[in-house]
């Protein structure tokens, strides 16, 4: 499989698994189970992913490598899914969704300030355009009479 094969499908996947976020949000389900199930699952696919690819077999240190690996990720998944169902309960998805995609930002002001990487003018851009859709999307839901609680602007954070 090539990796344009896989990128489509992680993309097509991440769009499923982003409405039944939604889904779970709107009807309330239990997001401790939502969340478990969404652990779990990020957890055996990541393994699941390294054994198929022949990272398991090649020392006995590499599986307990992956696994760790494999939980650390499942956990930091598993703080961004909470964050986002809980978000999703306080904030239309039009504004939680772009704004969880911000990390982007994040990425790029970690970069520059730890690595020192230098940030060019189209990544400036970004950048702005980033803060602008943020201030936009708060400043609409302000104006709607749906005020954009703080909580659900802090998970969004998160989630991001």
């Amino acid at each position: 499989m090539t990796w344009f094969l896989l990128a489509l499908s992680a993309m097509f996947l991440y769009g499923i698994m982003n409405f039944l976020y939604k889904v779970a949000a709107e009807e309330d389900y239990s997001s401790s189970r939502t969340l478990n199930i969404t652990t779990v699952t990020v957890f055996l696919l990541c393994v699941i992913f390294a054994a198929v690819r022949g990272k398991l077999i090649d020392s006995p240190g590499r599986l307990g490598e992956t696994i760790v690996f494999s939980l650390i990720n499942g956990f930091l998944f598993m703080i961004g899914t909470v964050a986002k169902i809980q978000a999703l309960k306080y904030t239309p998805s039009y504004v939680i969704f772009p704004l969880a995609k911000t990390d982007i930002l994040f990425i790029q002001i970690i970069a520059a300030a730890l690595l020192g990487e230098k940030l060019s003018l189209q990544q400036y851009a970004g950048i702005s355009a980033i803060l602008v859709m943020i201030i936009l999307l708060a400043g609409e839901q302000r104006g709607s009479g749906n005020s954009l609680r703080a909580k659900g602007l802090v998970l969004v954070v998160l989630t991001a």
